[in-house]
């Protein structure tokens, strides 16, 4: 069985609002000729294969780039998914991201939405981001003593991963 190394980040946007938001992107269903897999036409957070000799980082921003159009920052690990589909399986690395410059545009992708964190387990997903989801929903989502949402906190809390760690791929 093919297996495939792979990233993905979990892009969070806070605009001054009370909870933060984050991104989620559609797949594309089957390209012409292309047999239908179990992840076209579900929700993932983006990202893509990391290339031999690169960094999961590095990877991660360079997909991005390719992908949204945008630059991100990397502020840290969530959680690394080992997930086997009828075909394929993925080892995916995801990590919570900023966008630091750029507009969204897409060129992978049908779809996209902000959404609130509560929302998250909602969504039509690949599976192998499913754990992810509900691991970002959980984490942005835990209430600080006063009922206020602390999931800008929390993430502001987290020391960045290795700050320089896309600048090194552009």
């Amino acid at each position: 069985m093919k297996h495939l190394n792979v990233c993905a980040a979990v892009i969070v946007r806070t605009d001054g609002a009370v909870q933060a938001r984050v991104f989620c992107a559609r797949r594309r269903g089957p390209k012409a000729g292309e047999t239908p897999n179990e992840t076209h036409g579900k929700w993932e957070f983006p990202g893509g294969k990391i290339e031999a000799g690169e960094t999961p980082e590095a990877a991660l921003c360079r997909e991005i780039q390719e992908e949204l159009g945008v630059q991100i920052e990397i502020l840290h690990p969530l959680s690394t998914v080992r997930h086997s589909y009828k075909a394929f399986s993925v080892t995916l690395h995801v990590y919570i991201c900023r966008i630091v410059s750029g507009t969204i545009r897409l060129c992978a992708h049908t779809d996209c939405r902000w959404v609130f964190p509560q929302e998250l387990p909602g969504l039509d997903w690949a599976a192998a981001d499913i754990p992810a989801a509900h691991k970002a929903a959980r984490l942005m989502t835990q209430q600080d003593g006063c009922g206020a949402d602390s999931g800008e906190r929390r993430l502001a809390q987290h020391s960045r991963l290795r700050a320089d760690a896309c600048a090194g791929s552009a």
